[in-house]
């Protein structure tokens, strides 16, 4: 299983051997963490109130900026000073600092130059074992990553629910990622934007990309349930054709690839949306993602948000054990599934 990227790269780890304990107050964190409590703080919301999931253990987790790398594992702070940081679910963790120099030693053993990321990653090729990167905001600050939409600093805590989500999806994605990299072989870049790196300068693909996007946003802002309904069934009919015209002979493992990379992708655009739109907490609307992503950057997070959105709209889903369980389910699967029952039930 290879690093995954979202704008950049993530990472995962499993701890163990820490006490329970009252969480610290944030005045006793050390200032440079203060922030990555506040994220863990919010992924422990959307677990506890939205996915149902149980706490698990800590991953190991690598934060840094210009001058220094934060961890909770020694590993990554050779002769590194303990310092306060945040729990894990009540979970108390011994967190370290030491200068960086420009690199990083991941939890895996191997070395990367300091750079704008945030990413998960298995150790050894382990699914199971996976570990979590990223730099802190005042180094995305430095680099002048922005965002006007949602607001630079929300942006930050964006990013961090997305490549997190998948550290608690080992089990599932990571296992069957590392099944496609097996039947692939080592000399094909396997990322979730590889149909698009294969398609892009296909302009009859993308015209058919578009079209069946276009439907599943369109059905998602739809204000009727019928037309809601109606408008989700043609969007998952150019989907299949869409499949079923261009993943032939060697490319019919595509089939699986767009449906796998659309779920996991999706799921991870989706968790903020939980977040910021939770009526207790920044309270915005999904039309601030929607439009983050309509028509930007990569297809597998464009498609995959819109799917999610949509899906959520018709279904009540339970997405924790849908998607954090130990099977893959595609989320066009689910979608098609949920319009099926919906139109089902309108037949008189």
């Amino acid at each position: 299983m290879k690093k995954i990227l979202l704008f950049i790269p993530i990472a995962i780890f499993a701890c163990s051997g820490h006490k329970t304990e009252a969480p610290l107050a944030s005045s006793q964190i050390v200032p440079e963490l203060q922030w990555v409590g506040e994220v863990l703080d919010s992924w422990e919301y959307i677990s506890n109130e939205h996915l149902k999931l149980s706490p698990g253990t800590a991953p190991k987790m690598v934060f840094f900026d210009t001058a220094y790398v934060y961890s909770n594992t020694e590993l990554s702070t050779p002769n590194g000073k303990p310092v306060n940081g945040p729990n894990f679910f009540g979970e108390t963790l011994q967190w370290f600092r030491s200068k960086h120099n420009g690199s990083l030693i991941l939890p895996d053993s191997s070395s990367v130059p300091i750079g704008i990321m945030s990413f998960a990653a298995p150790v050894n090729n382990n699914p199971e074992d996976m570990f979590f990167v990223m730099a802190l905001p005042s180094f995305w600050e430095l680099a002048g990553i922005q965002d006007n939409e949602l607001g630079t600093d929300n942006l930050y805590t964006y990013i961090f629910l997305h490549e997190f989500s998948h550290i608690m999806q080992g089990q599932n994605f990571g296992k069957r990622l590392t099944d496609f990299e097996s039947v692939l072989g080592k000399d094909v870049n396997l990322t979730d934007d590889i149909i698009q790196e294969e398609f892009a300068e296909d302009s009859l693909y993308s015209k058919a990309f578009d079209e069946e996007l276009a439907l599943f946003y369109k059905a998602f802002a739809a204000s009727d349930p019928d037309s809601t309904l109606t408008l989700a069934q043609r969007g998952i009919d150019l989907y299949k054709s869409r499949q079923q015209r261009y993943f032939t002979a060697n490319r019919t493992i595509y089939v699986e690839l767009d449906d796998f990379f659309l779920t996991m992708e999706g799921m991870g655009q989706y968790l903020p949306v939980l977040w910021f739109s939770d009526s207790t907490k920044l309270n915005l609307g999904e039309d601030v993602f929607v439009k983050m992503k309509t028509g930007k950057g990569s297809w597998s997070q464009n498609e995959g948000l819109a799917l999610f959105l949509l899906y959520n709209k018709i279904s009540n889903p339970n997405l924790g054990e849908e998607m954090f369980g130990n099977e893959v389910h595609p989320i066009i699967d689910l979608l098609e599934e949920a319009v099926n029952l919906k139109l089902d039930a309108s037949q008189p």
